[in-house]
């Protein structure tokens, strides 16, 4: 037992002092931060206003985006993206029904909670046809406008 008494000391001293060092690191990185914490919060609120602008005349000039949809100007992506679009289902007793009738059983119980509510997460996977099939549709949400910085080292 005594190597393992050991073996377990040198572990836990190795750790603290790990512990110790990575304390330190912490301290340090704060320190910077804390230095330069008024021009961090000065660039941060400049670029959200400028953010804002750019978003503004993106969606103002729509018409300068319908080919290509977006691009990349001095490394800010600009332009409009197809939007997710949202899920309804108008009758979920019906939908419920539909999936239990067009898909085996392990399918059904993936596309169902428990609870027996449609499982809108999974049935948003679905094809069109089999949408159709259980009574539900995706609506098209549209294009909507986007402003992105390419790296995003300053975000992090």
């Amino acid at each position: 037992m005594l190597p393992i008494e050991r073996g377990c000391k040198d572990l836990a001293d190795l750790r603290d002092e790990l512990a110790s060092t990575m304390t330190m690191v912490n301290a340090a990185i704060e320190a910077v931060v804390s230095k330069h914490r008024r021009r961090i919060i000065y660039g941060t609120g400049c670029a959200s206003g400028k953010t804002t602008a750019l978003y503004d005349l993106v969606k103002e000039n729509h018409h300068l985006f319908e080919s290509p949809k977006s691009v990349i100007l001095h490394g800010i992506k600009v332009g409009y993206r197809k939007g997710k679009g949202k899920l309804v289902i108008e009758d979920e007793e019906e939908t419920v029904r539909l999936i239990r009738k067009h898909f085996p059983k392990d399918k059904a119980n993936s596309l169902l909670h428990i609870t027996t509510p449609p499982n809108k997460e999974a049935i948003e996977t679905l094809a069109v046809d089999d949408l159709k099939k259980i009574g539900a549709e995706v609506e098209s949400s549209g294009n909507i406008p986007f402003v992105k910085p390419v790296d995003t080292a300053v975000d992090k």
